[in-house]
């Protein structure tokens, strides 16, 4: 999942970046888990090193180049494969400031005005690249196809799996994605710690914050009420027991 950082220094009726972050978090359009925004380049510096590495992609909407942008784009990134930069520059904005080597030769670049749609497959193509790095860490992903798109979900940010008539809801902290498939298929590709909870849901175990059975709900970590059967019960209990 996506951490994001917004300095939009820029707003206006044709580029307003937080506007279209809110409304895909909202509606789960993107693989968003929490977002931050800014309209002061100085605001942003003065968070620790240890505040900016819970992100991992930075949005950044300027007209006119800054001393301040070199510096804190250099910070962001600083030995940090998985850390990302999107560019949303003006016509009178210097491209080459953005593309120098010592700020982020594989910064992603937008012309304003930025329209949600241009943003979002801005994000969907860092967030692929975000999964290509943790594939070669070793990190599981869990891959759908979803009519002529798939998608590679990061296995550790899937919170649940539902049924929901002929097809299968995936939910993340940030996101739903309906696709064809059923329970039984999808256990059988996803690690021991997926476990069938209810005839038509499977739960990401290590998502679990509390199992109460005496309401025969699951409360996840992103406040989620699941509930349990007393056919699965069982197989909760035996989890937190091992």
């Amino acid at each position: 999942m996506l951490s994001i950082i917004i300095i939009d220094l820029i707003v206006s009726d044709n580029s307003n970046i937080e506007k279209y972050i809110l409304a895909a978090f909202e509606k789960r359009e993107l693989p968003i888990k929490q977002f931050a925004s800014y309209n002061s380049i100085k605001t942003v510096q003065s968070s620790t090193d240890e505040e900016l590495n819970r992100y991992n992609l930075c949005i950044i909407a300027f007209s006119k180049p800054q001393e301040d942008i070199v510096r804190f784009v250099k910070r962001f990134t600083h030995e940090r494969p998985n850390a990302f930069v999107i560019f949303v520059i003006t016509s009178e904005s210097n491209i080459d400031f953005c593309t120098r080597p010592l700020i982020m030769p594989s910064a992603i670049l937008l012309g304003i005005p930025a329209n949600s749609n241009r943003l979002y497959r801005a994000i969907q193509s860092v967030y692929l690249e975000y999964l290509h790095l943790y594939k070669r860490d070793e990190v599981e992903v869990f891959t759908i196809k979803n009519g002529g798109e798939y998608f590679s979900i990061d296995i550790t940010d899937i919170l649940y799996i539902e049924a929901l008539n002929k097809k299968l809801v995936l939910r993340t902290r940030g996101q739903e994605i309906l696709f064809y498939s059923n329970i039984s298929t999808v256990l059988e590709q996803l690690p021991s710690y997926f476990i069938r909870c209810h005839r038509g849901i499977v739960v990401n175990a290590k998502q679990i914050m509390l199992a109460s059975f005496s309401t025969m709900t699951l409360i996840l970590r992103d406040k989620s009420n699941i509930p349990v059967s007393r056919t699965y019960r069982k197989s909760i209990e035996t989890y937190f027991e091992g």
